[in-house]
């Protein structure tokens, strides 16, 4: 279907589909606390923060390996992301996690991660 550029294509659709995950399960979960609070202001200078970060990490990235490292760059942000948010929301509002729905996304995170670094060598 995609030519000569299915191989492009299938390697970085695992990096493309992690940075998916990560940014709704930021929006979805973890931003809502922002909401709760009226203070979504914080939540749009975080979301300042995180876009520049994404900026230059992808334009790093892709001088060095490629497309891939844009989309990885996807990734690496969306986790940051959620990890900023988490630790500006202590101030705020205490997240409760659900241990089943915590264990289940740690465990697919993690086996996401180590099928990309088992995949490719940086």
């Amino acid at each position: 279907f995609f030519g000569a550029k299915a191989n492009e294509i299938s390697s970085i659709f695992p990096f493309i589909l992690l940075g998916i995950y990560l940014f709704n399960l930021r929006i979805h979960y973890f931003d809502q606390v922002f909401q709760f609070t009226r203070t979504t202001q914080v939540a749009m200078y975080l979301s300042l923060v995180i876009g520049l970060g994404h900026l230059i990490i992808s334009y790093v990235m892709s001088k060095k390996i490629g497309l891939p490292g844009i989309a990885l760059s996807n990734a690496l942000m969306s986790a940051a992301g959620i990890l900023f948010t988490y630790l500006f929301s202590l101030k705020r509002f205490k997240i409760e996690f659900n241990r089943v729905v915590l264990l289940l996304n740690s465990a697919g995170f993690i086996a996401i991660v180590i099928y990309l670094v088992s995949r490719y060598k940086f």
